[in-house]
């Protein structure tokens, strides 16, 4: 992410990190408030199209969509590396 959306993304991310010193913050959970579903609120926060979001929590297939959706994302699995072309 490069510009705008890295600013952007840098603030709602901190909000949220301030978040876990709450008594109040939601507990991890298997089907809401995990690491995907986390990738899916910035997503929105971000204004990107979310619609497809899966009832189910599948990684892979979060990042399978994103890299349809979004054909700039190109995610290695094999290597662990997501690369952002301009």
């Amino acid at each position: 992410m490069r510009g705008y959306f890295y600013e952007k993304a840098l603030d709602w991310i901190n909000k949220k990190r301030r978040e876990n010193h709450s008594p109040t913050k939601e507990a991890y959970g298997l089907f809401q408030n995990n690491c995907m579903t986390f990738v899916i609120d910035l997503a929105e926060h971000l204004g990107l199209d979310t619609y497809w979001r899966p009832p189910i929590v599948v990684p892979t297939l979060y990042a399978e969509q994103f890299q349809l959706q979004y054909t700039d994302l190109d995610y290695d699995f094999k290597n662990d590396i997501l690369e952002v072309s301009e």
